[in-house]
């Protein structure tokens, strides 16, 4: 599977490194279980990987791109239209760092994802990446929120 990524590096704010309760489900009721979303942790040789998945801020960054779109293209017409649809299906949204033991103070990195299955979803997934490109360039504080 192949896509398109936006890398921004930066720091983090400590809360993002709590668990979250995520809201009880029947599911979980019948269970008797309460889940959470934490940091998850990784290792590839001795680089530890850190990554904690944000699918709030997929959804906000969708919608806000989606409106960006339109605001700077006018209204959609087809093509467009189903850019923005894509939108909505493909955005993921983390923050990744990658430490080794040489690097304890590792640079974090908010990725937005737009994913691509081949043909037009990869031509998709790079339109997006260079609209948000252009939204981040004109708004920085959809990302220091």
């Amino acid at each position: 599977m192949s896509g398109t990524c936006f890398s921004i590096e930066g720091e983090i704010e400590e809360r993002l490194l709590k668990p979250v309760t995520l809201p009880r489900t029947i599911w979980d009721r019948l269970k008797g279980r309460t889940r959470f979303r934490e940091p998850q942790v990784g290792h590839r040789g001795d680089v530890v990987i850190t990554t904690i998945y944000l699918p709030e801020l997929a959804e906000q960054l969708a919608h806000g791109l989606q409106e960006y779109v339109i605001r700077r293209a006018g209204k959609p017409h087809d093509p467009t239209d189903a850019t923005l649809d894509y939108l909505k299906l493909a955005t993921s949204a983390l923050v990744r760092q990658e430490k080794q033991p040489s690097n304890e103070n590792a640079p974090w990195h908010l990725q937005v994802n737009f994913s691509g299955c081949a043909g037009a979803a990869d031509v998709s997934s790079e339109v997006a990446v260079h609209w948000l490109e252009n939204w981040i360039q004109t708004d920085w504080s959809i990302i220091n929120t």
